[in-house]
C-alpha cells in the first residue's frame, strides 16, 4: 500500500482544480482505500492497483444509471474519474454511521421513520431491471452449491476456536436449497454503509457498491439484523413483498456472514473481526442448534 501523499499527488495531478486543506486517510475497508477533502469529496483507489476487475470499475458503469433510478436516499456521483478509471471521486454524503449506539437512541417513531427509509430505498434497489445492470457488469452471485463449498472451508479454518456445541452446529449446516427470484442487490447493505443525519434524524444515503450482484433480496437484510429482530420486522412491513421467504433466509445469510467475518479475524489476524463476528454468532446459534 502506498502512502498518504501517493494518493494525493494522483489526485492533483489528475484534476488540478480541485483544492482542500484537510486530507482523511481511511485505509480499514475491504477493497479500496478512501481519502476524504475537506468532507466535500471522497476519492477512493483499489488496495491493489494491479487488479484489472476491481469492484471501482463495476461502480463507475452503473452508478450513473441507479442514480436516475433510486431517489429516495442519495448515493455516490462520480464527478471525477481519472483518465485510466483506476480512481474516482464523488460529493461527500453528510451523515454519520448507523451505529449500535446510535441506533439506541432513536425513539419508536424515529425507528419507523428508518425502517420505511431503509424498506423503500430496497425497494427501489431491487426493482431496477436486471438486464440492465448485467449489460454494465453486475455480475451474478454464487450458486448456491458454490457457496455451500465455500462455507464448508470456512467452517475448518474457524472450528478449532470453537466449542464442541458450537463446531456441531457448524458441522452439520445444510444447503438450504433456497427459492427466489434474482434481484440487483447492495451486498454489503450494514452499519458502515448506511448514513444517518443525527440532527434531522433521518437517513441520507447509502454508500460502498462496490459489491453490487443480482442475487437473493433477503440477503440485502442480513446485516441489518445487527438492529435486532423486531427492527427486521417493521423493515420487511414496509417492504410488503409477497417473498414470505425473506426473513428467514436473511437471517441464515446473517449467520453466514458471521462466520465469514469470523473466518477473515483469522486468516488476517484481525482480532476485532473475529470479535465481532463472534458476538453475534453467539446470539444466532439457537436458531441452528436444532439442525
Amino acid at each position: 500500500m502506498y502512502t498518504k501523499q501517493h494518493y494525493l499527488k494522483r489526485i492533483t495531478e489528475e484534476f488540478s482544480k480541485v483544492r482542500f486543506s484537510r486530507a482523511s486517510f481511511i485505509t480499514n475497508g475491504w477493497d479500496d482505500i478512501v481519502l476524504i477533502l475537506d468532507d466535500a469529496t471522497v476519492f477512493a483507489f483499489p488496495k491493489d492497483p494491479n487488479e484489472k476487475n476491481h469492484s471501482l470499475q463495476k461502480e463507475l458503469r452503473i452508478l450513473p444509471l441507479l442514480n436516475t433510478h433510486i431517489h429516495s436516499l442519495k448515493i455516490p456521483n462520480f464527478k471525477y474519474i481519472s483518465h485510466d478509471k483506476t480512481f474516482a471521486g464523488y460529493n461527500f454524503l453528510k451523515g454519520i454511521f448507523l451505529s449500535g449506539n446510535l441506533f439506541k437512541s432513536l425513539n419508536e417513531k424515529e425507528k419507523d421513520k428508518v425502517a420505511k427509509q431503509l424498506a423503500t430505498f430496497l425497494k427501489e434497489l431491487h426493482s431496477f431491471p436486471v438486464a440492465v445492470a448485467k449489460k454494465n457488469g453486475v455480475g451474478l452471485a454464487m450458486r448456491q452449491k458454490d457457496a455451500f463449498v465455500w462455507l464448508k472451508s470456512h467452517i475448518q479454518v474457524i472450528k478449532k476456536k470453537l466449542s464442541k456445541d458450537e463446531q456441531k452446529i457448524l458441522e452439520d449446516l445444510e444447503n438450504p436449497n433456497f427459492s427466489f427470484t434474482p434481484v440487483v442487490a447492495h451486498q454489503d447493505f450494514g452499519k458502515s454503509n448506511i448514513l444517518f443525519d443525527p440532527q434531522k434524524r433521518r437517513l441520507t444515503g447509502i454508500i460502498d457498491f462496490g459489491d453490487i450482484q443480482i442475487a437473493d433480496p433477503a440477503g440485502d437484510f442480513a446485516r441489518l439484523w445487527f438492529y435486532g429482530e423486531k427492527f427486521i420486522d417493521m423493515i420487511i412491513h414496509y417492504y410488503n413483498s409477497p417473498d414470505k421467504g425473506i426473513k428467514e433466509r436473511s437471517r441464515y445469510y446473517s449467520f453466514v456472514s458471521d462466520i465469514h467475518l469470523m473466518y477473515y479475524g483469522v486468516k488476517k489476524k484481525r482480532k476485532d473481526c473475529w470479535i465481532g463476528g463472534y458476538k453475534t454468532f453467539k446470539k444466532f446459534k439457537k436458531y441452528y442448534a436444532y439442525i
